[in-house]
Parts: structure tokens; C-alpha cells; sequence
């Protein structure tokens, strides 16, 4: 069995080091092994991967000293050079004899870094969840250049203008994409785990009208986008025909941020909390609406309602009305949707069995790192 062996740049909380807490020994991190099979044309080539933590430099060189708050990205600003020189140093050696580097998220990932390191490896891997304008100028484009392969999140990278990602990236110079399919956010799938979640319990809730809030979201408002404008309209605790709502996240969420946002099941648990005790969920996207929050609407059992303006979800096997709601973009609209589903909890159990199952579908559909992996493994070996 050929072995390609890669190098993936990357951040976990769960490694418990710095920059969240004092400890700089990354030997555990460093030193441990995954693996996955990859059948190419009959040929089965196993992907062995190391991780390297992308804040390696700081550690190496020992200024233990961000130049911006983490866990921030943004990749315009720079940390001293010789911190990158650090960095750069640990992925050549660390990464030493690896023919793939994967760089997650883009992460501490600068110009300088992979003009030292790009040489090294045959195929170079960027994968990034979060394109929309406002992000990917700081995280991705300064860098683009430098990889191979996009693995990108999100479909459409402008929701107004419709602009998709690949036709953004072939203008920064990376033109080989392959879109990865959401995935829940962090926390998400283990929560509802946790809490012995059954989309049975929820739906006996919805019959009895037991569940707390009608309807929910949380994001960042984004005062750049539709998205503020909306949440404008929406208004006060109790709106129209008495439909409960809650709506948190930062930049001025009127019911503040959602708490706890450490906790040690992923970001997700206060998300899967509010989650599976509401009955609609709102997504308002500032780029793609086939997201994470589509993902964790429907693992939990929430009714989705969108506006598709640019019929996303049709490419990905979703229908209208039968697995999510759609709507215009204003608050009348929404209001109408959610009130609807609060008098017929017959039809919104047939949404939710339907999003469910489509969601499972997803989740254990190929991922895009998959067929990257098939269109360039043969050359690698």
C-alpha cells in the first residue's frame, strides 16, 4: 500500500497550550498519528498526517506574544520576523519528509512563512470555512497564491452580489477548488449526544407546544450586510402573534452572546442548547446559506426558514418546503412562516424528519479533501 505521508497546520483548544495556557510542549501534538485509506483507480494509498500547531513560531522562538487578540485571524497583521522564521523552521523540520502540507483555516499563515515552505512539498492544501467579504481579505487571499488545492465551506462568497468562491480565488491566483460540505459546528452533535437528544422526544414537543422559543438565531450581525438590517426589523422580545424569539451573538445581538463560549464540548453548546428547545431557526447568511448553522438546524430538529436567493440548496438535493422554508428577506415573511408552523406541528415534524435525514446524507457524503486527494495522489507517489 503506497504512503503519502502530510503535515497539517493547525489549531485545537483541546491541546490545552499555548496561546491558551502556559504550556509550550508540543511534543504530545507533534508526536501522535492519523491515518486514512484513498482508493485511486483500484490502487488504495494510505494518508498518513501529523499535526503541527500553527502558533509553533511564537513557541519556538519564545515571544510568547500575539499581535492581535486570539483566537482573531487576520493575516495582514504580522507577527516579527523572526517569529515566521521560527515558524517556517519548525514546519520544514516537523514536516520533514511529508509529501502534503494541509494549512487549516489559514491560520498564523503569512506570505513569508510559505515562501520558505512551499518548496518542500508536492501538493499544498488551504482549507478555509468562512469566505464572505470581510474575512477572506484578512484570513486567505494574502496567501492564496502560494497553494495548490482550495477546500472551501462555502459555496457563494458574496450573498449579494452571488459571486461564487471558486471565480473569487481564480483571482488571487489559486484556481484548483473543491467545495467541502459543512460539517455541524464544533460541539454541536456531541451536546445533543450528551443530553440523550432523540428527534422523537422533540417531535412529542412540538405536538405539545412544551418547547420554549418559536423562534431563534445566532450570529454575528455583521452591520455590513442584509443580515443587520433584517435583525433591525425583527424588534422586540414578543413579536407579532406572540411568537417568542431569541437572537444572540456579537455586534450588538440584542440578547448578547450566548454563554458559555468555552466549554469543553465545542463552541456549540450553548447552540445546541437553544436549539433543541425552539421551534424555527433563521439563517441569514453573509455568503453561503448552505452553512454550519444550516447543518446544526437540522440535527436538531429546528425548522429551517432562508432566503435562497441564489438557489443553493437545490444543488445540494434540498427542497423548499419540504426539508426548510423559504422566504423573501423581510420580517413580515419570516413572521408569517414561523406563525404557521406554530398552528401545524404536523407539518413541521414531516420538515424536521426531512431535514434530518438529508443532513445524515451530507455528513456522510465524500468530502472535498477525498476527491483532492484522488485527482493528485498517483503524481504524489
Amino acid at each position: 500500500m503506497p504512503l503519502i505521508k502530510q503535515a497539517t497546520i493547525c489549531y485545537s483548544p483541546a491541546w490545552k497550550l499555548w496561546p491558551d495556557t502556559s504550556d509550550v510542549d508540543i511534543s504530545e501534538v507533534v508526536e501522535a498519528r492519523s491515518s486514512i485509506d484513498v482508493e485511486v483507480d483500484g490502487t488504495v494509498y494510505r494518508v498518513e498526517n501529523r499535526n503541527i500547531p500553527a502558533h509553533i513560531g511564537y513557541m519556538w522562538s519564545g515571544h510568547l506574544q500575539l499581535p492581535h487578540v486570539h483566537p482573531e485571524i487576520n493575516n495582514l497583521i504580522e507577527p516579527p520576523r523572526h517569529v515566521q522564521d521560527a515558524q517556517a523552521q519548525a514546519i520544514i523540520e516537523l514536516g520533514e519528509g511529508c509529501d502534503i502540507l494541509l494549512w487549516e483555516h489559514a491560520r498564523q499563515c503569512y506570505p513569508r512563512v510559505m515562501e520558505r515552505v512551499a518548496g518542500h512539498f508536492k501538493l499544498k492544501l488551504l482549507r478555509f470555512g468562512d469566505d464572505c467579504p470581510g474575512s477572506s481579505e484578512l484570513k486567505t487571499f494574502p496567501v492564496a497564491r502560494y497553494f495548490d488545492v482550495l477546500l472551501h465551506g462555502m459555496n457563494v462568497w458574496d450573498f449579494v452580489s452571488g459571486r461564487r468562491v471558486p471565480d473569487v480565488y481564480a483571482e488571487h491566483g489559486l484556481h484548483e477548488t473543491y467545495l467541502e460540505l459543512p460539517n455541524p459546528t464544533v460541539g454541536l452533535l456531541e451536546t445533543l449526544k450528551a443530553d440523550g437528544f432523540s428527534l422523537d422526544d422533540k417531535i412529542r414537543k412540538v405536538h405539545a407546544r412544551t418547547l420554549d422559543k418559536d423562534l431563534c438565531f445566532v450570529g454575528l450581525k455583521s452591520l455590513r450586510s442584509w443580515r443587520a438590517g433584517l435583525l433591525h426589523q425583527l424588534g422586540g422580545e414578543l413579536a407579532p402573534h406572540g411568537i417568542r424569539t431569541a437572537y444572540y451573538g456579537y455586534g450588538g445581538m440584542r440578547d448578547g452572546v450566548l454563554e458559555p463560549r468555552d466549554h469543553v464540548l465545542g463552541l456549540a453548546y450553548p447552540v445546541a442548547k437553544l436549539y433543541e428547545r425552539t421551534l424555527c431557526g433563521l439563517n441569514t447568511p453573509i455568503s453561503s446559506v448552505y452553512n454550519c448553522r444550516m447543518m446544526d438546524l437540522w440535527f436538531a430538529g429546528v425548522v429551517p426558514i432562508i432566503h435562497d436567493k441564489h438557489g443553493e440548496m437545490l444543488e445540494i438535493g434540498a427542497e423548499p418546503y419540504v426539508d426548510h422554508l423559504v422566504f423573501d428577506g423581510t420580517a413580515d415573511a419570516l413572521y408569517k412562516h414561523v406563525k404557521h408552523m406554530m398552528d401545524r406541528p404536523d407539518l413541521v415534524e414531516a420538515i424536521i424528519r426531512a431535514g434530518h435525514k438529508i443532513a445524515q446524507r451530507l455528513y456522510t457524503s465524500k468530502r472535498g479533501i477525498v476527491r483532492a486527494y484522488e485527482a493528485h495522489l498517483p503524481r504524489i507517489v
